[in-house]
């Protein structure tokens, strides 16, 4: 078995390394990392959006080492209205993230980073106000890095001076290295469906397919470990108006590696989240979010991972406008860190995530709303 030091290890055994893709609690804020089909399904009718986030997790156990992650992203729908029997809107648009462990910016030492560029296309069709049909598709750069200068590997211990066991350099790994840095080109497809009774009720929900090519390559030559396997994702929306003023939403995700049958199927996870919004005058509304995460990683058994504790702020930035939406979301996220494995190394200290979307330019094309 491979023993890093402490730092990759926790990294390691909370997600392996075959399963490394980004991920975000909020992720309806970030939606192209769960589904390229919301690529162009901007909240309140806007033609443009603009997203950039930032997640740092487990300082307790890294300390200096951080385990970073920066997203950024941008989209633009062209809406055409009357084609056929309903309408449809063709959405653009990038994300771009970077995440690493063991390193801060403008420091050189780290162990690991994970970098991408995707561009993204949905196509959606609009039969009716009441209802969206839409498919996704991305492709794009993936590249993972590693740096074997600063890892230790258990054959390197042994004791020195005759008596202490401690790490020692001059010892050889016994690992071969195949790469240290890969590069792929990624695929992924989604599809979504969306649709409201026009009253109080709202829902959503689609479904994900990643790493489509599934390439064979990984770091060491004696790991079954690929760095990049298929992964799909189901996820869900149901919003319910409480009254004029509150709504209520929930939003379910699930995660698994590996594919729907085969290898790696035991590596799953499964996110569950309550919001309730509520309007304070017309131009502001804020939204409380509270939820779960459960998880089977590496088959060890189904396990509670996270509590998930949240905050938003939707405010309209710019000239008053009849009927005007909510443009622009700040929040803030905070999942603490309650599993079995890792609670006690973390001092269940979790992750913190800040995001920030703003929508512009008016698409006063209302037939190809969104419902949410």
């Amino acid at each position: 078995m491979k023993i890093f030091n402490s730092i990759i290890l926790l990294f390691l055994l909370a997600q392996p390394l075959s399963a490394q893709d980004i991920h975000f609690s909020a992720w309806e804020e970030m939606p192209f990392i769960m589904n390229p089909a919301y690529t162009g399904s901007i909240h309140g009718n806007y033609k443009n959006r603009a997203t950039t986030a930032h997640r740092k997790q487990w300082n307790a156990a890294l300390g200096r080492a951080d385990y970073e992650t920066y997203y950024a992203a941008y989209d633009h729908k062209l809406s055409f209205c009357d084609v056929g029997s309903g309408a449809v809107y063709l959405g653009l648009g990038f994300d771009m993230y970077h995440d690493h462990v063991g390193q801060r910016l403008g420091e050189s030492i780290q162990f690991y980073e994970h970098n991408s560029v995707r561009a993204n296309l949905a196509f959606g069709y609009v039969p009716s106000q009441r209802l969206s049909l839409i498919a996704g598709l991305n492709i794009g750069w993936l590249n993972y890095g590693i740096d074997d200068g600063n890892l230790t590997f258990d054959n390197q211990f042994g004791y020195v001076g005759g008596s202490q066991y401690d790490y020692n350099p001059a010892l050889a790994s016994g690992e071969e290295f195949l790469y240290t840095n890969i590069n792929y080109v990624d695929i992924g497809a989604g599809f979504l469906i969306s649709g409201s009774n026009m009253e109080n009720f709202h829902y959503e929900g689609g479904v994900s397919f990643l790493h489509l090519n599934d390439s064979k390559k990984k770091f060491l030559a004696n790991s079954n470990d690929r760095e990049l396997i298929r992964e799909y994702r189901v996820h869900g929306k149901l919003g319910i108006d409480l009254n004029r003023n509150k709504r209520l939403n929930v939003l379910l995700a699930h995660y698994k590696y590996g594919g729907f049958f085969g290898r790696d199927g035991q590596q799953w996870q499964f996110n569950t989240r309550l919001e309730f919004a509520t309007k304070i005058n017309r131009s502001n509304e804020f939204l409380l979010a509270a939820g779960s995460r459960i998880s089977n990683l590496d088959g060890r058994g189904i396990n509670p991972d996270a509590i998930i504790l949240g905050i938003k702020w939707r405010p309209y930035l710019g000239q008053w406008e009849s009927n005007a939406i909510s443009n622009t979301t700040l929040g803030i996220t905070y999942d603490m860190n309650i599993s079995p494995h890792f609670a006690r190394a973390t001092n269940t200290m979790g992750a913190i995530e800040f995001y920030l979307s703003f929508a512009f330019g008016k698409d006063n094309k209302v037939c190809c709303k969104t419902h949410f």
